[in-house]
């Protein structure tokens, strides 16, 4: 879950077979809604479509 002004995401983290995968902006356990808003941004700017995350 990340918190954020708007509200709770839920998250669907894929799961890997040798140890574990975390995102960055969740990592650091903190509210951090500038880098995921900065994420989407980015992601959006370079044409990434929902079907290719």
């Amino acid at each position: 879950r990340l918190h954020t002004r708007l509200g709770t995401l839920y998250l669907m983290v894929p799961k890997v077979r040798k140890g574990g995968y975390i995102p960055f902006f969740v990592a650091e356990k903190k509210r951090s809604e500038a880098a995921l808003m900065s994420l989407v941004q980015e992601a959006f700017i370079n044409g990434v479509s929902t079907r290719k995350v």
